[in-house]
């Protein structure tokens, strides 16, 4: 049942992060429409962080109250939802809120995945089920800013338009949760196997 587990959580990964990326739109969105500059930039990466965080913190305590199933849904509407703030990125002072935003909401997106193949990962094997997760991660990552910036170039979609497009396909990610194995997705933090 483990392996079959940390597939499950793998393919959530990819499910969640190949929704067609918007981050190199949204660097040329920063640079050449609002004209933020390099150090706002860095601050920005820095901000994101400081609420990635947090949303570690908020996981915490949710994890002890809800199960994974609960955490699961919650976090991929939350990163859905979260994710329309950036049609709202329009000046330095919005860009702060939503890259603050975004900080707690990618956080609390992805943790829940981690959290169930963590769950799932037989004992002696963590490193490679962390580096599987990592990995798909890493991959998932790179592809979608490819996919998102090849429709930004050759096909003319706006920045808004991957916002929109990045949404959807997110909350598409729903769809997955029934079919993750049971056993896991009832239980909360501290609860014996």
């Amino acid at each position: 049942m483990e392996n079959k587990v940390v597939l499950a959580a793998a393919l959530m990964i990819f499910l969640i992060a190949a929704s067609p990326g918007f981050g190199t739109p949204l660097f040329f969105h920063q640079t050449d429409t609002l004209h933020l500059s390099k150090q706002f930039l860095g601050n920005l990466g820095l901000v994101g962080a400081a609420f990635g965080l947090l949303g570690a913190s908020c996981y915490h305590r949710a994890c002890q109250r809800l199960s994974v199933r609960r955490l699961l849904v919650a976090s991929v509407i939350i990163h859905a939802l979260g994710t329309l703030f950036y049609l709202a990125y329009r000046s330095p002072a919005t860009a702060l809120a939503i890259t603050a935003l975004d900080g707690v909401t990618q956080t609390l997106a992805i943790l829940p995945v981690y959290d169930l193949a963590a769950r799932g990962t037989p004992r002696g094997s963590e490193a490679l089920g962390y580096s599987v997760m990592m990995s798909v991660w890493n991959l998932t990552n790179s592809l979608s800013d490819w996919v998102g910036s090849t429709l930004f170039t050759r096909y003319g979609l706006t920045f808004h338009h991957l916002v929109w497009l990045n949404a959807g396909t997110t909350a598409l990610v729903l769809l997955a949760v029934p079919f993750l194995p049971e056993a896991l997705l009832q239980r909360r933090d501290g609860e014996k196997e």
